[in-house]
């Protein structure tokens, strides 16, 4: 009997990952009732992707409850009783195998009875720099300038997708997808139904619900973010990415965010036409390569045929009071915290 499949989805980051996931999430029996399993272990909520498992894979000792709770014998065995089903790993922590052969088969061994497929969504890089930059504010660990980032990010493999992708196409050939994430590529679909088309699951899976979905930051919250940043670097902060303090630092940034006086503005967009345009030229090339042969036809980004301006502002231009609120609310959470 010929092996059933296991489709994993990789991401990329900032890619509808999240949405993806959530969908697949919320059809978990419609889904298995249809020959697919979605399992719900290694996952780090019942809605999230398998991040732990990723995370464990990955010999991670962070402290996310989720990693804690992780037991890869119940993975190891929800996998072997699905040998009549078609199996769907996702989780963007996955994207991290791409750096050898080694990690990507020692990922792949966990799935022995099944053959494997991965997926992946690759979107315009001046976009992604963009998005990626807010990402990496909201997390928390790094205090410089778009530019600074921009440059280095420039620099690393997962913005040159022939690079990136070149470790996963040794082993997988054919059975390695990659997306762009482009709204002419969609056809007029939502991502989940994009998504659904490649699996073939279409009837089964529905978008993802649309007051949902993550709308980013505006340039506003980007200045306040940026500044809350750099302001707990200034003061010497310390804490452990997924600890307690952590996760009690993002509740209280998000509420910061969510303040009204900072809901005005149109989406950050945090590169100069300059750096953008440069950003473009330097992948132009490469990127039509990699597509004509993921693809099979020529294709371009459509976000490649527009510039936006900078609309960035500095942390103090934002009122006073304002900040002055914010950096009183994060010392009250270190406070709170320690005691």
């Amino acid at each position: 009997m010929a092996l059933k499949r296991v489709f994993i989805h990789i991401g990329l980051a900032k890619t509808g990952t999240k949405s993806i996931q959530f969908a697949l999430a919320q059809r978990r029996r419609k889904l298995a009732r249809s020959g697919w399993l979605y399992p719900v272990e290694g996952t780090t909520t019942n809605r999230s992707g398998h991040h732990a498992f990723a995370w464990f894979v990955q010999g991670a000792t962070h402290e996310h409850p989720g990693l804690k709770r992780f037991n890869i014998a119940a993975f190891t065995t929800a996998v072997a009783s699905a040998k009549d089903h078609n199996l769907i790993i996702s989780s963007e922590a996955l994207s991290a195998f791409s750096r050898n052969e080694e990690s990507i088969r020692r990922l792949l061994g966990h799935f022995p009875d099944h053959e494997p497929t991965v997926i992946a969504y690759a979107r315009e890089q001046a976009d992604l720099v963009n998005s990626r930059y807010g990402e990496i504010l909201s997390d928390l660990t790094y205090p410089g300038p778009m530019d600074v980032f921009a440059e280095h990010l420039q620099e690393s493999d997962i913005l040159d997708y022939p690079r990136f992708f070149r470790n996963w196409a040794k082993i997988l050939g054919a059975r390695l997808i990659v997306r762009p994430f482009d709204i002419v590529e969609f056809k007029g679909r939502d991502l989940v139904d994009d998504f659904a088309h490649l699996l073939d699951i279409a009837p089964v899976l529905t978008p993802y619900p649309s007051e949902h979905r993550n709308t980013g930051y505006n340039f506003m919250q980007a200045a306040m973010l940026a500044g809350l940043v750099e302001h707990l670097s200034r003061v010497q902060q310390r804490w452990e990415r997924h600890s307690n303090l952590y996760r009690q630092l993002r509740r209280t940034v998000a509420d910061i965010l969510a303040d009204p006086a900072l809901q005005d503005g149109e989406s950050y967009w945090g590169l100069s036409a300059e750096r953008t345009q440069s950003l473009r030229d330097h992948f132009r090339e490469s990127n039509a390569a990699f597509f004509l042969a993921a693809l099979g036809k020529p294709f371009e980004f459509s976000a490649a045929h527009r510039i936006r301006q900078c609309n960035s502002v500095a942390y103090d231009d934002l009122p006073v009071a304002l900040r002055q609120r914010a950096e009183a609310l994060l010392q009250q959470t270190f406070d709170r915290v320690y005691d």
